[in-house]
């Protein structure tokens, strides 16, 4: 995925898309990968930028509602899904991050439930991000599992290594997520 933080703004300029398509426009002919957009916090945005370039997916907050360090988030899944077909983009999958980077969600409802909330208005993988393998772990059954996806794509580590996880439990915990997909019959991407 090419991501561009547009110098973390809640919305990116007509400056930050055309640097963002020019950057793909550049790699592109060498990626052998479907690649996805992402401008930060601006939906709208990485689906225009998507749609110019031929990526396969963008990675955006399309549900909920959160209070972060840029002010209230709170985007329109119907507006954004409007945008996406007037502008012939209907093929690039939404990949909607439900727990956002700097940002809390308003109110009390818990990741299994904006989990659901996202699958049941529509978007095409959901992604929960900042935790710790054993945090995941920890959360497999209840915000995996008990979905019934058919695949789950684990990408961890990071968050381990930069708080200091050692190296075994890190494979540890990935190993016993890898177990519990399987014995559920999740495809691990």
């Amino acid at each position: 995925m090419l991501a561009y933080g547009a110098g973390f703004v809640a919305q990116a300029s007509p400056t930050d898309l055309a640097g963002m398509a020019a950057v793909i426009g550049q790699v592109h002919s060498r990626l052998s990968r479907p690649f996805g957009v992402d401008l930060v916090w601006d939906p709208v945005a990485s689906l225009a930028v998507a749609r110019a370039t031929g990526a396969s997916f963008v990675r955006e907050v399309f549900t909920g509602v959160f209070e972060s360090d840029l002010g209230l988030m709170q985007p329109d899944l119907g507006a954004i899904a409007a945008y996406r077909e007037h502008i012939g983009a209907g093929s690039v999958a939404l990949f909607s991050n439900i727990t956002p980077e700097f940002a809390s969600g308003l109110g009390n409802r818990s990741i299994a439930t904006r989990a659901r909330s996202a699958a049941y208005l529509g978007v095409d993988a959901i992604l929960i991000s900042g935790q710790i393998t054993g945090e995941m772990l920890g959360r497999m059954l209840a915000d995996v599992v008990n979905l019934h996806p058919q695949a789950v794509l684990i990408l961890a580590g990071t968050n381990d290594l930069a708080r200091g996880v050692p190296l075994l439990t890190i494979e540890n915990n990935l190993t016993m997520i890898a177990d519990l997909a399987d014995y559920y019959k999740i495809k691990v991407i």
